[in-house]
């Protein structure tokens, strides 16, 4: 099981859901799918039904923040992570997908002190660990 399917199965679902019948969790699982199969547009049709549905339910923001730096929007990305942290601070994926937006917007050493940040947090008892790349833990035990 993939880690964000592990995460949609730990987040409560709502019992009914964005397709005509189809309850959340069926909407997630289908989401999932696709997007772990590459198919983006489906996915983020899927995720973008649901955010607008139920829109505090941070999982749908996290693979759109994902489906869009696949697709090389990191602006879009970035507003997706946000909202997606907005409502789960400590959403290590959604943490990630912010810092590799940033990078892709040149922001590298905000995403840098963002992941700094993030790894120094603890929220709700869940420490929060993002890794973007060997040479920014090189450049952090540098600054240590």
């Amino acid at each position: 099981m993939s880690r964000l399917r592990r995460i949609a199965a730990a987040v409560e679902l709502k019992p009914t859901g964005p397709e005509g019948g189809m309850t959340l969790e069926e909407a997630v699982k289908l989401g999932l799918g696709y997007y772990e199969q590459g198919r983006d547009a489906e996915a983020a049709d899927v995720f973008g039904k649901i955010a607008a549905r139920v829109p505090a339910y941070p999982l749908s923001w996290c693979i759109l923040a994902r489906i869009a730096l696949r697709q090389n929007r990191p602006d879009v990305a970035l507003g997706h992570a946000r909202r997606a942290i907005e409502l789960r601070a400590d959403f290590a994926e959604a943490h990630e997908a912010m810092g590799h937006a940033l990078r892709a917007l040149g922001r590298g050493r905000e995403a840098l002190d963002r992941r700094l940040d993030v790894r120094r947090g603890e929220t709700g008892g869940t420490r929060v660990v993002c890794t973007f790349s060997d040479e920014t833990d090189r450049r952090r035990e540098n600054q240590s």
